[in-house]
Order: structure tokens, then sequence, then C-alpha cells
């Protein structure tokens, strides 16, 4: 689904000039039966889809909205009973947060080492009080964590995409095919290739859990930050993004990476204020 955006817009394109240029006036009754069938099917499925591809979002949501608040609360609790440790504990912390904004969404499989430090810097500290909360709070974060996991990884499989595809082109053709080339026609073909269209696009963003991203990852992670006492943190690639920019504030950090990602080393963060 790389380049989905593109394909879409040339297929559109295509489309449009067939309606415009090429007027086919075909009069059958198979077309009328394929007006009636295909806009059903490809209703029903891509409603049970674009549904189920909504629910997993939120599943994702709720686990990480479980870890970030499992992590205020193992940080205030590491403060208030244990303050000798309390600057390394949140310094893993910060440190395992500004990782989960590092990775992109499909590699945060990958931030689990940031979570294991936190677990041995929990359980070096000399305290049964600590660590049987360590224990709690830690396997909490850890369930949340596998979850949100296998739910990144259940993307639509090519079978289901052709599926939409081929009903999708299927609402689209009798359309074409019938089309007399009067501008009520062509305005006609438009709005359903446009519909079908956008439907697609919305489900292949859901699918990617790009939609609304900003608002279901960044913002609540800067409250986050916050909350542990850290200052608001972004890596410099989601600067270019105007809706991030307005959730960074007046003071931020940002991650600078020399190296191609996913590769890490030389990382460099400056801070950013007024």
């Amino acid at each position: 689904m790389k380049y989905f955006k593109t394909y879409t817009v040339i297929l559109f394109i295509i489309i449009l000039g067939v309606a415009i240029f090429f007027p086919l006036r075909q009069e059958n009754t198979i077309y009328g039966f394929l007006l009636s069938v295909t806009p059903t099917l490809f209703s029903i499925f891509i409603a049970f889809s674009i549904s189920e591809r909504l629910s997993r979002v939120d599943k994702i949501r709720q686990n990480d909205s479980i870890e970030r608040s499992s992590l205020e609360m193992l940080n205030s609790f590491i403060e208030s009973t244990s303050p000798g440790n309390h600057k390394e504990i949140n310094r893993l912390i910060d440190e395992y947060l500004m990782a989960t904004l590092d990775y992109s969404i499909e590699d945060y499989h990958k931030t689990r080492p940031y979570y294991e430090k936190i677990f041995q810097a929990l359980y070096s500290i000399k305290d049964e009080k600590v660590n049987d909360f360590g224990v709690s709070i830690l396997g909490k974060i850890l369930e949340a964590r596998e979850q949100t996991v296998t739910l990144i990884s259940d993307y639509l499989s090519k079978l289901e995409w052709i599926t939409y595809s081929i009903l999708g082109i299927g609402v689209i053709i009798p359309f074409l095919v019938t089309n007399t080339g009067t501008i009520i026609n062509i305005g006609l073909i438009v709005l359903i290739t446009s519909s079908v269209m956008l439907l697609l696009f919305f489900l292949s963003k859901l699918d990617t859990l790009e939609w609304k991203r900003e608002v279901r990852i960044f913002a609540p992670y800067q409250k986050t930050f916050e909350a542990i006492g850290s200052m608001r943190y972004f890596p410099e690639s989601l600067m270019g993004n105007k809706k991030v920019k307005e959730i960074a504030g007046d003071n931020y950090r940002v991650g600078h990476f020399p190296l191609p990602y996913p590769n890490f080393e030389g990382k460099n963060i400056k801070v950013h204020g007024k």
C-alpha cells in the first residue's frame, strides 16, 4: 500500500478521461444487474472492514493508554518511595517514551530493549516494596505491549485488498459502460469513482494506522513526558508536519539522526524554546 495514493490518482484520471472522451453508450440488462449487486457487495465488505479496522485502532489506543499511565504511576511511586533511585528510573522511562516515537509504528516491537532496561533497573533496587510494585506494574505494561505488537502486525491481506479493488471497479464499470457523455452522466461517474476511492483510501489509512496519528499518538505522549517532568519530544522526521508543530508548543526537544533509519547511533537531541 506504499503507493496507494499515487495509484488512485492515476486511476481516477484514466476513468475521468474515458468518461469524457470515450462514452460507450451501451445498453444491456447485465449492466443493470451489476449496478444492483456490486454496490451492495462493496458496501457490505468495506463497512465490515472499516468497522474492524476502527476496532483495532481503539484497542491499540487502550493498550497505549494503559502503558503510559503505568509509566506515570511507576515514576511517581519511585519518586515517593525511593527518591535516591528516581533520577535513573525517570531517565529510563523518558528514553523508552522517546524510543516509542523514534521507531515507526510497525517497528514498535523494537522498543523492547528500552522496556527491559527499566525492568533491570527496578530489580537492582534492594527494596522489597519497590520490587513487588515493579512486578505488578511492569507485568501490566508487558501485557499491553504484547497485545499491541500483535494488533499492529494484523494488516489486511493482499487477497482482501484484491477483493476490495475488484468490487470497487465492479461498482464503477457499469456507469462507464452506460455513459452517454452528458454532463449529468460524467458528474455521476466522478461522484461514484471519488466515493469508492475515498473509502478505499480511508481503509488504507486505518490499516496502516496513519489515520489521525497526531491526535491519537503524539499528543498523548507529550502529556506523558510532562507528567514525568520531562520536556516534550519529537523525532526530526515529524517536524515538517503542521499538526505536530502545533502540538509541540513553545518548549520541546527534537531528536536528530545522522544515519538512515532505523540506525539511531549518534542520535543528538536539541532543545527548542522561547
